[in-house]
């Protein structure tokens, strides 16, 4: 059995150096279970210095009705800050270590100054909806709680930055928060109450149990709640055996999937974004926002849907962490009606769609593009591209009750909302309104954003009707889409953004070459088309100004996509020592955590790719690496992969089938012995790829 505590110990978190202590949140220890978090580093100098721990919960909004355009929901109803335990730290500081442990998901601290120590260990309970702060040496009453302003994080960044697009002039600002205390010989007790527009209240309770030794906090928000209630749930979780809950989850989440490469920074940072995933979200949980359960003042406190979403959940895709996955499938269908209610009312009886960002819920207007106001995007595939993850999840698992309940009605009310703009010109081919692409800023008609999610989402369509047996009525036109839809607009430097409007200036996003990834419409199987994508990506990068870490991820993929994995590997290492903290954090403005967490899609990439009906191992290893492996990731079918590379080739592979379904392999290998579990044996030749015949449940093992 293999010693994970060993493993991941290399990839542990260290601060040593009592010179430079940590200082904010992207240099800070992070911890959570999905729902809350904590964030720890330090405050002040001198006589002033504070260890602060930054408390946040992703349930934790403003509840007041929202204007629906633009930015105007991130004032009205975003993401709120919780408050903040202080432990005073004064004079010069004689010792000081903070270790952050991926496998116990817990940070142990000690400080030692002229005047105090301090030793104590931090967790969310993994379990339980419970922090705790374990005490060991130093004063458990001296622990302080700052309540947090209920104010938008998007409105303190604008106060503080003096940039008046991100401030609201017309604010509405709420009471101050409301403490109540409470001390007994061996408890104290704080109880934070913020007063919230409509009877809505956040309580947040810390007790310090001297018995213990123990710190609890909760944090629970909620119409009408009153103290006593979330006092009575902190009692409840405290009686439950939390610690071991907790180190149990943990222990048993690791094993599911890994890897294994010789560029040990790259392979460090994998596990901790593996380490981030488990803090950031879990099946039941909201669907991952922009900062997780780590606020901070931010322009950035919801939910975007032109980017954002889908790339937080690439990577729990093919490391086969399909539980924390569904969470987006769950939030979309809890949320459906608010989706119907998005578009115009008069496309409501068979249309969905979702604007650029929500917060709470899905509630977010998209543009009609036949009457367009101009305050927002006319972003029509926002909700086609996030149900393209869910077919991801639904590729992954080949669960037919959610194709059947959730992808397929949510996914023909996503393209009919399309439907209703297409339009035949003189050429006889569809063609689209003037629309956007995200976050360039200008309307063109045929843009590349919309053309491509639309040809995928009509493709997918109609494999999910003939998976299903189903005789949609819509089948003629997803067809006449699919082979009348007006071709991808370019010029002599590339993709365009669309049609009369050239890749012109700086440009963070690639949503003009997403019919090559992450859909993979036009890929190396079915067209020679590696010239222009690389035209495309060179013409794209040389405009500088606005290339930021996720335009690297995006180049990765893409590079990855037509096995270039020099290239691939690059980009990532650009971005990790240009755009990533410490930490393994990363902000454009504010924080915002996307981009790392997509990051470790693109390690994956270079080692795992399922698309096109292939199974392809190994097809974009960088020539430096002499070695590398992968343990239980998953492939689209339905099928678990793991392999191992050495002296430049795969030697093995190992598959197991969860559906039956047909297995194609993509390899390097020339020749391999192949070996079933039901003890069938084989020699086999193969030139690219190899079919082999599994059978729901079966195991296969093919090595050289």
């Amino acid at each position: 059995m293999e010693d994970w505590r060993n493993r991941l110990s290399a990839y542990d978190f260290w601060w040593t150096d009592k010179e430079r202590l940590p200082d904010g949140w992207t240099k800070g220890a992070f911890l959570g279970n999905g729902v809350q978090g904590v964030m720890l580093y330090f405050t002040g100098e001198g006589e002033e210095r504070k260890l602060h721990a930054e408390l946040g919960s992703h349930d934790v909004y403003d509840r007041r009705s929202s204007r629906d355009f633009w930015m105007a929901k991130q004032f009205d109803s975003p993401r709120l800050p919780v408050g903040s335990l202080e432990y005073p730290c004064p004079g010069k500081i004689l010792d000081f270590t903070m270790h952050l442990s991926l496998y116990d998901a817990s940070a142990d601290l000690y400080i030692r100054t002229e005047s105090m120590e301090l030793e104590c260990m931090f967790y969310v309970c993994a379990s339980n909806q419970m922090i705790v702060a374990e005490q060991r040496r130093g004063a458990l009453s001296a622990w302080k709680f700052i309540p947090g302003k209920a104010v938008s994080p998007r409105q303190s960044f604008g106060l503080r930055m003096g940039e008046d697009s991100r401030i609201d002039r017309e604010y509405k600002y709420h009471p101050e928060p409301r403490l109540e205390e409470a001390r007994e010989e061996t408890m104290q007790e704080t109880a934070c109450v913020q007063e919230l527009d409509g009877d809505w209240r956040t309580i947040t309770v810390i007790q310090r149990d001297v018995n213990r030794g123990c710190l609890f906090a909760e944090i629970c928000q909620g119409q009408g709640i009153e103290t006593d209630k979330v006092k009575k749930s902190l009692e409840r979780e405290k009686s439950r055996d939390y610690r071991r809950l907790h180190l149990q989850w943990w222990h048993e989440y690791y094993p599911v999937s890994g890897i294994s490469i010789p560029d040990t920074s790259l392979e460090a940072f994998y596990w901790r974004q593996i380490y981030k995933l488990g803090c950031a979200v879990r099946e039941d949980s909201r669907v991952m926002d922009n900062q997780g359960p780590w606020l901070f003042e931010t322009p950035w406190p919801g939910t975007w849907w032109n980017l954002n979403v889908q790339l937080c959940y690439w990577p729990l895709y093919t490391a086969g962490r399909l539980s924390q996955a569904a969470s987006l499938n769950h939030f979309l269908m809890r949320y459906k009606d608010d989706l119907t209610e998005n578009v115009p009312e008069r496309y409501r009886y068979d249309s969905s769609g979702i604007g650029t960002n929500t917060t709470w819920n899905l509630k977010s207007g998209i543009a009609d593009p036949e009457t367009d106001n101009g305050q927002q995007f006319v972003e029509l595939g926002n909700l086609t591209w996030a149900l393209h993850d869910c077919w991801l999840y639904y590729r992954m698992t080949m669960d037919k009750e959610m194709l059947r309940t959730m992808l397929y009605p949510l996914l023909k009310r996503s393209i009919n909302y399309y439907l209703h703009f297409l339009r035949k010109g003189e050429d006889g081919r569809l063609h689209l309104p003037p629309t956007s692409s995200p976050e360039y800023g200008e309307l063109c008609e045929d843009c590349n954003y919309d053309l491509s999610l639309l040809r995928w989402g009509c493709m997918a369509l109609l494999d999910i009707t003939e998976t299903l047996g189903i005789d949609d009525e819509k089948k003629r036109e997803w067809m006449n889409v699919c082979e009348n839809l007006t071709d991808y607009p370019r010029n002599e430097t590339g993709y365009m953004i669309g049609k009369d409007l050239p890749y012109a200036r700086t440009h963070r996003h690639f949503s003009h070459l997403m019919m090559h990834m992450p859909l993979y419409l036009v890929n190396c199987d079915n067209s020679d088309t590696w010239s222009l994508v690389e035209r495309s990506i060179n013409h794209w990068f040389s405009y500088r100004g606005d290339i930021l870490g996720f335009s690297h991820v995006g180049a990765s993929l893409l590079y990855s996509a037509y096995q270039k994995g020099n290239k691939a590997a690059e980009q990532i290492r650009w971005l990790l020592k240009e755009h990533v903290t410490f930490n393994t954090m990363y902000q454009e403005a504010g924080p915002v955590m996307e981009t790392p967490l997509a990051a470790a899609e693109c390690i994956q990439q270079l080692l795992l790719q399922s698309w096109g009906g292939k199974i392809r191992v190994f097809p974009a290893v960088p020539d430096e690496w002499e070695s590398a492996s992968f343990s239980g990731f998953a492939a689209q079918g339905g099928f678990r992969v793991s392999a191992r590379y050495e002296d430049h080739r795969t030697v093995w592979i190992e598959i197991e089938s969860l559906a039956g379904e047909a297995c194609i392999v993509e390899t390097g290998m020339e020749e391999a012995e192949v070996h079933y579990d039901d003890g069938r044996r084989e020699h086999v030749q193969i030139k690219g790829c190899v079919r082999l015949d599994l059978q729901i449940h079966g195991k296969v093992r093919l090595s050289i």
